[in-house]
């Protein structure tokens, strides 16, 4: 999810990876939204983004594995 959020970041999207949450690095595959503000076409739109991404990173590689953080 380190990726994830990496690219999230660039598309101006804040999550939180899920290691951040842990003492021991667990719960690398998941990770943290908080949100508090009116929905939004925006919201909307982000989310969707968000969706995009972790699609496209749990979606195994031509000719590579899967990489999971």
């Amino acid at each position: 999810m380190l990726t994830v959020s990496r690219a999230a970041l660039s598309n101006r999207i804040s999550i939180a990876p899920g290691p951040m949450f842990s003492n021991h690095g667990g719960f690398g595959n998941c990770l943290r939204l908080n949100f508090s503000h009116p929905w939004t076409p925006q919201t909307e739109k982000a989310i969707a983004t968000l969706g995009r991404l972790v699609s496209q990173q749990s979606a195994p590689s031509a000719g590579r594995e899967s990489r999971r953080e």
